[in-house]
């Protein structure tokens, strides 16, 4: 619609500046056309552009022409299909122009990162719908203001304020600049966001540097999962500290029951399972080594306790 609306617009003024202008300045209406249907086909695209040239085409034969076509000369006639020619293929560079740019947008817009681009001064010309859910400002409301004052990226550990538009220094930035993901995006409305991204130094054909794309992404939920990861991993660290299991094969002398560890060492098999377990070692004699040990010692087998005879007398 908007198109249409242009088209009109461009082709009544074309007409209306050649009616005011012929009678002063006697100047030819064709370029004045042609720049008409150029200027429509750009902002509207090629079917805007034809609107153009077929009112400017009608206008010229109503108002310009003789009533008895047969009449003009072929001079004429060969201008006139020459500045239809040449519109037309107007009309189809300009249409190719638009729907190039149309795609193009469309493809930026539906990235789903942050996407701002600046030009040399560090004034912004280009805000995605990411980026203004990110940063809280509108595309409308950013452009043409200067970076600095859209974006403010903090250190998340020193809270340093991270400068994005050292517009005077382009030519010495580095073409590529990493954001890393201790960075903090304080929005619009307040809020301190995680976010992440690189800054892009745009070169043109001449290869002089005309600008720079900043690109950001929301790391909220990856900051989220990295701080769940950590606690799970300090749970079960605090669980191992607290809990010690012997398992696998054991080398054990089938002598002295000592116990080779992993530096080659041979150490007792209680010292060995207190050091590796939470194991605690009460020590005491078992029925058959106090008669070993201690055969002067009388020792009645019972279920609860065993009963020690010395010398005549029972004890417990």
């Amino acid at each position: 619609m908007m198109g249409m609306v242009i088209a009109v617009s461009l082709a009544c003024v074309a007409l209306g500046t050649q009616l005011l202008l012929i009678p002063v300045l006697a100047v030819d209406s064709y370029p004045l056309f042609l720049g008409a249907v150029a200027v429509s086909s750009i902002y509207g695209g090629g079917t805007a552009g034809l609107v153009t040239l077929l009112i400017s085409g009608l206008g010229k034969l109503y108002f310009f022409m003789p009533s008895n076509v047969l009449a003009v000369d072929s001079e004429v006639a060969v201008r006139m299909l020459l500045f239809l020619a040449v519109a037309g293929v107007i009309c189809w560079i300009g249409g190719r122009f638009h729907a190039s740019e149309r795609w193009l947008a469309a493809v930026l817009t539906s990235i789903g990162d942050a996407l701002i681009a600046t030009d040399r001064r560090g004034r912004i010309r280009f805000m995605n719908p990411a980026a203004e859910a990110l940063s809280g400002w509108s595309e409308e409301a950013a452009v043409k203001r200067n970076l600095c004052e859209v974006i403010h990226l903090r250190d998340r550990a020193s809270g340093s304020t991270l400068a994005l538009d050292d517009s005077k220094d382009l030519e010495k930035q580095p073409l590529f600049t990493r954001i890393d993901a201790n960075t903090v995006l304080d929005s619009k409305s307040g809020c301190a966001i995680p976010v992440a991204g690189s800054v892009s130094i745009m070169v043109n054909a001449a290869g002089s540097r005309s600008g720079a794309v900043i690109v950001l992404r929301d790391i909220t939920e990856r900051r989220e999962a990295e701080q769940e990861r950590e606690r799970l991993l300090n749970d079960i660290q605090s669980a191992l500290a607290r809990v010690k299991a012997l398992s696998g094969m054991l080398p054990i002398c089938a002598g002295c029951k000592n116990i080779r560890d992993e530096r080659g060492q041979w150490q007792e098999l209680e010292t060995y399972i207190a050091a590796h377990s939470e194991a605690e070692f009460s020590h005491g004699l078992c029925p058959q080594c106090v008669r070993q040990y201690y055969p002067e010692l009388e020792i009645d087998a019972a279920p609860a306790h065993h009963a020690v005879r010395r010398n005549g007398e029972e004890s417990s």
